[in-house]
């Protein structure tokens, strides 16, 4: 008995992608363009972010500067997770129009279980996740 599988060739390769956050990162993350080419289908899609707890937060992905980008949302996430300069995310196309982040700090250890932490600024409040 002959079984033959179909694999979409981009599914073999390139699920992952990183990158060490940084001050211009704040509002858009540009999604390196060697893995944009294949994955570019997802222009103007939502996609899901899922931390280390399996939470998941929407982002939009646009084309910012002539790139792929995550877009509104993205701040919320990097919020969220209180990421700070220096710090490496590794992102893994997981599924459809999901990936699957690693937060590591300056310790060069992954950062897993945020705990919320609520801050009060009058008008609204922003729940954000700390060690």
């Amino acid at each position: 008995m002959l079984v033959l599988l179909c694999i979409h060739p981009r599914v073999a390769f390139l699920m992952y992608f990183y990158s060490v956050y940084i001050t211009t990162l704040a509002f858009r993350l540009t999604v390196p363009p060697k893995f944009a080419r294949l994955w570019g289908d997802l222009l103007d899609e939502t996609a899901h972010l899922e931390d280390s707890d399996g939470r998941r937060w929407q982002v939009k992905v646009s084309k910012i500067d002539g790139c792929l980008a995550f877009g509104k949302g993205w701040d919320v996430f990097v919020l969220q997770h209180s990421i700070v300069v220096g710090e490496m995310l590794v992102f893994k196309y997981a599924e459809v129009s999901t990936f699957i982040v690693q937060i590591f700090g300056k310790s060069a250890c992954e950062r897993r279980h945020f705990r919320p932490i609520i801050h009060d600024d009058r008008s609204k409040s922003l729940v954000h996740y700390h060690l």
